[in-house]
């Protein structure tokens, strides 16, 4: 007990929650209380996940006769595409409906990316590619740590998309991303891993890809353009160049999507928010 206690983190669902306290917290006090145990609590952290419903509509349940068998997924699927569509389904923590289209949308988007390691990995990257392969790190580390599992797929979709529309890859950033779809879907990381990139076997013994700070001085912001209060343009600038006030306002001003908007009117005010917007307020 003194080497596994507490517990980095315990799971249960939400219709559990009197008793999983009751026997995993309560109990456990007393336990401590009487000297029995080496810790003052059990467990750091207790997180509650969501219920799924059937297709149906209504909770999956076995007396409802409307579970979805794994097995029958993964028969017709594979394993990591039943993986990836639970994470991508909805919030961790909340009621999330089981649809099979977007499982299917799940399946061809692994096929999908199976095919791009096939054939979109050169001798270097391009450079916005590199970029946004930082960015995804980044925000798919912090997603794991939060349960945010749904928006760290979004993220590698996203990713994907750019990937299959701006270039390729170099062999070592393949290897980065390699190791960050791991989690998500391990057997096609294993796959690329061992016969495409030609590593040796396993992938889930390599190092957690790391975010470069370098890189992310690099990242770029879009800010959207509004003349009274409606969309009319955007620019994208680097992270820092977008502070600069003045320069990002006149940049905005020759946008020729907005001049046609400002043509001829007084220029009442300006509303600059940082990284974000430029609302022009005209009469």
């Amino acid at each position: 007990m003194k080497y596994w206690l507490p517990v980095d983190m315990y799971q249960g669902g939400y219709e559990h929650i009197t008793l999983h306290l009751l026997y995993s917290r309560f109990i456990y006090k007393f336990l401590y209380d009487i000297g029995v145990v080496p810790t003052s609590e059990p467990y750091k952290k207790r997180r509650s996940h969501g219920i799924v419903l059937g297709p149906d509509g209504r909770k999956m349940s076995k007396s409802l006769g409307n579970v979805i068998s794994p097995d029958e997924i993964v028969a017709k699927y594979g394993a990591d595409t039943l993986r990836l569509y639970e994470m991508f389904m909805g919030p961790f923590d909340q009621m999330n409906a089981w649809s099979e289209e977007s499982l299917e949308g799940c399946f061809r988007f692994l096929g999908r990316l199976y095919r791009l390691f096939q054939s979109k990995i050169g001798t270097k990257s391009n450079p916005e590619l590199s970029i946004k392969l930082n960015q995804t790190i980044k925000k798919v580390s912090n997603n794991l740590e939060d349960l945010k599992f749904n928006t760290a797929v979004a993220f590698l979709m996203e990713l994907a998309n750019a990937w299959n529309d701006d270039g390729d890859l170099s062999s070592e950033e393949a290897e980065k991303l390699t190791r960050l779809i791991s989690p998500f879907a391990p057997h096609l990381a294993e796959e690329v891993w061992v016969n495409i990139l030609k590593k040796e076997f396993s992938v889930t013994n390599q190092p957690w890809p790391e975010y470069d700070k370098s890189l992310g001085e690099n990242e770029k912001v879009t800010v959207v353009i509004q003349v009274n209060g409606k969309v009319r343009s955007q620019i994208i600038l680097d992270k820092e160049a977008v502070l600069d006030k003045e320069n990002t306002i006149k940049l905005a001003q020759k946008d020729t999507k907005v001049l046609i908007w400002l043509k001829e009117k007084h220029l009442k005010d300006t509303i600059f928010v940082p990284g974000r917007l430029i609302n022009f307020v005209v009469e």
